[in-house]
């Protein structure tokens, strides 16, 4: 599955709900050039894959261009989507709330 290069991460909390199962992700060292402070994989139940991550990517050009500090995107059907730029996705409590959310919608639709 398209996801984000990851070298390394630690579980930092795990969900079970009745249409999905997540971990969120933390002190991530990235492979590539994107950093992510945060990550949310999402597994439908009894999948050993996920079927989407959703993701709080540092926002480099922050300080050169504007803009929020990090990025709220998504990895789904071999695609990423940016949802916009925010403080508030630096935030453990403020991303996880807004990717659970996603990620309930995301396994209910199949889409973004």
């Amino acid at each position: 599955m398209y996801g984000p290069a990851i070298e390394s991460s630690e579980v930092l909390e795990s969900f079970t709900t009745d249409i999905f199962e997540a971990r969120l992700l933390g002190n991530i060292q990235s492979l590539g050039t994107i950093k992510y402070l945060y990550v949310l994989s999402v597994y439908r139940p009894g999948e050993t894959a996920p079927c989407t991550f959703i993701t709080a990517e540092v926002n480099a050009m922050a300080e050169a261009f504007g803009g929020g500090s990090h990025f709220l995107c998504a990895f789904a059907d071999g695609s990423h989507m940016n949802f916009g730029s925010s403080d508030e996705w630096a935030d453990t409590e403020n991303f996880k709330a807004e990717a659970l959310s996603m990620a309930k919608e995301y396994v209910k639709k199949g889409s973004f």
